[in-house]
């Protein structure tokens, strides 16, 4: 009897435990759902105001045969409590970005046909009303040829800069080139600038960031020749108002390139990850010195190895977190003879790569288990809003928050991780649970459970986490139309 009722009480601490993990605001029905068969949502913390943190979820809508450009609904929460919150918008977007710029929700998208006059434009939302208050042309310029010309707009880590990259004529000349532009936090241009690649070969667009102080680089891949056979370097050109630096990285045999990612790094440097199937390399790029150094070279087992983020630890540290994920299209024939394809987008183990920028030595290599899928009828870009993982930094530790199945293993990984693709029975992940990881300056991985969508009644938008100024985590959960905001202890 004794030993039963130990039972009993062990498991009823347990439960208090992992129940006690988030604290939970009320829950509240808003006018647009999170999860849709037949449409992709996805989402993004904008950032804090007058004590209210705002964020953004959006989606292109099915209409007929024809996919409609982006519409954006945004959510208020104040502490623990959804305050405010709309449908989509009328307004649809050729989207570029969003973000918090001047204490204005920012919709940045693009106008223009064919061989006319591209726009790139601006529409301010009020965040005390979440309503569109005006609209600006940032940008405006000609089209190479017939063909969209390829236009990017990104900002910085610390959300001062944002920049611009456009495929497009100089205004001065009427040829082709790289127009790059940066702006302040208020949207005042700060620095214009062109770039054309005058070098042999064929050079791709790759990867680019804007750093913390405003300065462009841009990662290009470039071929033998424009029928891309084989890859003979990384091309890089780091702008800076007028002034432009530019670096290259050869490579050996035939490298069949996974993924790359291009982040800050020390006094005028940077660091570029590029990964293959057993293969993680970092590259330091040193401006300065005009050099170019493979700082890190390591062989995880086979796997899709994509990069989720290069992370600055502000001690000095950094951190490449990458992981085993892909997207596989599964087609089905139906009874009348006609094929549907759905998209599994599969989410394994993750790997991380911590740096220590004095001696530029690897000072941990970490595995971390994760078991994850989600199925949507329509391929994107970017992740639904529940597969990615969050990366929080705080006195020089990493905290990542992810979605994952509730049998996954922590400490389980190797290539038999990737799932086998079987028609008719491939399934996406029932009642996922969310975990959060600390990783230490040493590496070492502690991990707990947060929440399970089961017990909590809602699944975790991992890409709406972030710090509130006390330094808890601020989470949100949806099930359906039916949203709560809570928070957690690191």
């Amino acid at each position: 009897m004794k030993k039963n009722l130990l039972i009993i009480l062990c498991f009823f601490a347990a439960f208090q435990i992992h129940a006690q993990n988030v604290q939970w605001g009320p829950v509240l029905k808003v006018k647009e759902g999170f999860f849709y068969s037949n449409q992709t949502v996805n989402g993004t913390y904008l950032g804090q105001l007058n004590g209210a943190d705002y964020y953004t979820y959006y989606t292109k809508r099915p209409k007929g045969f024809v996919i409609e450009d982006t519409r954006f609904a945004f959510l208020e929460v104040k502490g623990s409590t959804i305050t405010k919150f709309t449908p989509y918008s009328d307004s649809k977007y050729e989207y570029l970005d969003v973000n918090m710029v001047n204490e204005q929700i920012c919709v940045f998208y693009e106008t223009g046909e064919k061989k006319a006059k591209r726009n790139i434009k601006v529409d301010y939302y009020t965040p005390s009303t979440l309503k569109k208050s005006k609209t600006i042309n940032l940008v405006s310029f000609d089209p190479i040829d017939k063909d969209d010309p390829y236009i990017n707009v990104f900002h910085s880590e610390n959300n001062k800069f944002i920049g611009l990259f456009a495929n497009g004529k100089n205004p001065e000349t009427g040829k082709g080139t790289i127009i790059l532009k940066c702006f302040n936090d208020n949207l005042e241009e700060v620095w214009t600038s062109y770039y054309d690649f005058n070098g042999n070969g064929y050079p791709e667009i790759g990867d680019m960031m804007i750093s913390n102080s405003g300065n462009i680089t841009i990662h290009f891949m470039k071929y033998e020749s424009d029928k891309k056979k084989r890859l003979e370097s990384f091309y890089f050109v780091k702008v800076s108002n007028e002034l432009i630096s530019e670096l290259e990285y050869s490579v050996t045999g035939k490298p069949e390139v996974i993924d790359y990612k291009i982040g800050e790094y020390k006094e005028n440097q940077n660091l570029f990850v590029y990964t293959e199937e057993e293969s993680v390399n970092i590259i330091k790029l040193d401006f300065t010195n005009q050099n170019a150094t493979n700082i890190v070279s390591q062989k995880p087992y086979e796997g899709n190895w994509k990069i989720d983020k290069i992370i600055d630890l502000g001690n000095g540290r950094y951190t490449a977190a990458v992981q085993n994920r892909d997207m596989v299209p599964i087609p089905s024939r139906n009874s009348n003879g006609t094929v549907t394809t759905t998209f599994y987008y599969w989410n394994r183990s993750f790997l991380f790569l911590g740096i220590n920028s004095e001696n530029d030595e690897l000072i941990y290599n970490k595995y971390l288990g994760r078991k994850y899928a989600h199925m949507q009828e329509l391929p994107s870009y970017e992740l639904e809003i529940t597969i990615p993982a969050t990366y929080i930094v705080k006195e020089g530790d990493i905290f990542v928050v992810y979605n994952t199945d509730k049998n996954t293993e922590d400490k389980t990984s190797n290539k038999k991780e990737k799932p086998a693709i079987i028609p008719g029975f491939t399934m996406a992940t029932f009642k996922p649970i969310t975990k959060m990881a600390t990783i230490s300056e040493s590496g070492d991985i502690k991990v707990k459970t947060l929440c399970s969508s089961k017990t909590d009644k809602g699944t975790f938008l991992t890409t709406f986490c972030h710090l509130d100024s006390d330094g808890k985590l601020v989470v949100l959960k949806a099930k359906s139309k039916k949203v709560a905001a809570g928070k957690a202890k690191l």
